[in-house]
């Protein structure tokens, strides 16, 4: 697997990042065997992270502030630059939200691929993102 990735956070942000993980996984998230990993870059403190598992395309987007700002992902299949999909946690607080290949989030084998990871407040465009970049070759 080939992939880029960037983020950028501090070790306060790492601890409050996998308390909110702890808070919001379930077993079956902990079994799980995450391929890769990003944050959104808003100023030294994550509001957004997913996590991507390319056996089964899963994405889990999750909130990780409880600040007004939802978690916004969108996937783009970089050959010819279109959307996948997008999703948002609308939860605003602190949640999580899942896509993968068998609930409409499939993404095509032996492409790349980036997924961007934002916040976003209502009503306005995507800020703060961060991304992943990455050779879907499962």
């Amino acid at each position: 697997m080939k992939f880029k990735q960037s983020m950028r956070m501090g070790l306060p942000v790492l601890a409050a990042a996998l308390a909110g993980v702890l808070a919001t996984t379930t077993p079956a998230d902990a079994a799980r065997d995450w391929d890769l990993k990003a944050y959104s870059t808003d100023g030294g403190q994550a509001g957004a992270r997913i996590q991507f598992d390319e056996d089964g395309d899963v994405l889990q987007l999750c909130d990780l502030d409880a600040d007004g700002y939802k978690a916004y992902a969108k996937a783009v299949r970089l050959s010819d630059d279109s959307v996948r999909y997008t999703i948002t946690d609308t939860t605003t607080n602190n949640g999580c939200t899942w896509i993968s290949a068998s609930t409409g989030g499939d993404l095509a084998e032996n492409y790349d691929h980036k997924i961007w990871v934002c916040r976003q407040k209502s009503g306005r465009p995507p800020q703060d993102c961060g991304w992943i970049r990455f050779d879907n070759n499962r």
